[in-house]
């Protein structure tokens, strides 16, 4: 997979995808992600993703939230 002009809202948006969850590139991405960002703006920009106020259906929502938490709990076991 490549990306040649991609945000960072973008990025949290395929990690967090409600329905499709590619594990090599949330560890890839936990890897690298200092390269392009800190910890500090990341948690931001997943906590905002957590609260999103727009999603499809309750499941979406849901998801959601369960793919932020999960990456969340990736990045703490990475960090320690």
């Amino acid at each position: 997979i490549s990306f040649s002009a991609i945000t960072l809202d973008q990025l949290v948006e395929k990690l967090t995808h409600p329905y499709v969850f590619d594990p090599k590139f949330r560890s890839t991405f936990l890897i690298t992600y200092p390269w392009f960002t800190t910890t500090k703006d990341l948690l931001h920009r997943l906590f905002l993703r957590f609260n999103i106020s727009d999603p499809s259906d309750a499941l979406d929502l849901k998801n959601i939230r369960t793919r932020v938490l999960g990456t969340i709990k990736a990045l703490i076991s990475i960090s320690s």
